[in-house]
């Protein structure tokens, strides 16, 4: 570039995605009591929403089973690294 160059940027923003939406999908729990879910997980269904996976993801399906999940928080201490 030279000097008194213009350079020209757009950008692209993308809207805020919503929290995290409960759906209908279908999952075998093989063990469940008060606290805790044993899930078969089918072969390829995502963990949870990343980039290209906003939904349909095992999150998605577990909050369609019980909305109340999406309430829970892992305190920072508590995450491995």
């Amino acid at each position: 570039m030279e000097a008194g160059s213009q350079v020209n940027v757009r950008m692209t923003v993308e809207a805020p995605q919503p929290g995290m939406l409960p759906e209908n999908i279908p999952l075998n729990l093989v063990y469940e009591d008060r606290d805790v879910w044993v899930v078969d997980k089918p072969v390829g269904l995502v963990v949870h929403p990343g980039a290209g996976n906003r939904s349909h993801t095992l999150q998605n399906a577990l909050l369609g089973m019980d909305p109340s999940l999406e309430s829970i928080r892992e305190p920072a201490s508590s995450i491995a690294r």
